[in-house]
């Protein structure tokens, strides 16, 4: 409510200016005229020529390196007259075996080759929640200042009144959620003889006095509890390929054989493969090995070279390069 008292708003006077000296320069200067230079009678090179110069030292640098690695290779090659083989040979018996585990019933029931306890399975909280309200209510919390023409609280401070703002928190007890937010009880307010003074809303030059008002302000607080959904918890009987045995066959020569191990139904085989072949060619010896059964028996059956560098072999290969 206003008092009837109107003032004008007090006008901050403007800095004066800063008087400005002799020795001030102006914004813009007049800029000298270029001279011209002399040069030392050399011809002058452009960036042009510098990026070319360094173009072409690194092409020569890549030919250097790309002639280095092949230089790196075999610098002869000798026919194989012989080649020795010895091999290994692995089978995995692979089984179906079933395992029981505990899981969600919808997991279960998504898995392949799994089968539900449907008697073993309980209620069990899940992931997921809701927040649900399980109280509402509001508690006197203390009194304050206020001003209708601008909606305004106040608080006394000292002999002076402060612009706040109302309050709120929140807190944890168990598995509730306390939401507590304060209110005012405009209902509550009664007229004081205290006064602040105010922008005139009707007139931006002034400023009008108006009494607080005093008034209640209210705790009000919702509390929330925390309700975890319910899920059937469950055994599972899930059926996996788990190894029951392992056999090997060893030897030489062309001829590779495999292991016959007996397969239970539903069950299955891994197979593995091991080789090392020996090349013989004039004084030169080489060894090679290979998890490929039909490399290996080429290895043997076919016309191969020996590379040599620095007299030592290196490599092998059906088409040697000199």
């Amino acid at each position: 409510m206003k008092t009837g008292r109107v003032r004008k708003k007090k006008v901050k006077p403007s800095p004066p200016p800063t008087p400005k000296t002799d020795e001030q320069k102006p914004d813009k200067e007049a800029k000298p005229r270029p001279q011209a230079v002399a040069t030392s009678g050399k011809p002058y090179r452009s960036p042009k020529w510098i990026f070319a110069i360094l173009v072409a030292l690194f092409v020569c640098c890549a030919a250097v390196m790309i002639a280095l690695t092949l230089h790196g290779g075999p610098q002869d090659w000798v026919p194989v007259t012989r080649a020795d083989g010895t091999w290994m040979t692995t089978v995995v018996v692979l089984a179906p075996q079933v395992q029981p585990r505990e899981m969600w019933e919808a997991d279960c029931l998504n898995t392949p080759d799994a089968t539900l306890r449907t008697e073993t399975c309980v209620l069990k909280d899940a992931d997921t929640y809701q927040d649900r309200v399980v109280d509402d209510y509001e508690e006197y919390a203390y009194d304050i200042y206020y001003e209708e023409t601008t909606d305004q609280v106040y608080e006394a401070r000292g002999t002076d009144f402060v612009a706040t703002t109302l309050g709120s928190d929140d807190w944890w007890e168990g598995n509730k959620h306390y939401i507590r937010t304060e209110e005012l009880d405009k209902g509550s307010c009664s007229y004081t003889n205290y006064t602040v003074w105010i922008d005139d809303p009707q007139d931006a030059t002034q400023e009008i006095e108006v009494y607080l008002s005093q008034c209640e302000v209210w705790d009000h607080v919702v509390v929330k509890e925390r309700v975890y959904d319910q899920k059937r918890w469950c055994v599972c009987d899930v059926t996996t390929l788990v190894q029951v045995s392992s056999q090997s066959e060893q030897g030489t020569g062309l001829n590779v054989r495999w292991p016959q191990p007996d397969v239970p139904a539903g069950g299955r085989t891994e197979r593995s493969f091991k080789g090392q072949v020996t090349f013989t060619g004039g004084d030169y010896v080489y060894t090679a090995t290979t998890d490929d059964p039909a490399l290996y028996q080429d290895y043997l059956t076919g016309r191969y070279y020996i590379g040599i560098r620095d007299g030592k072999p290196v490599t092998v290969s059906k088409n040697p390069k000199k």
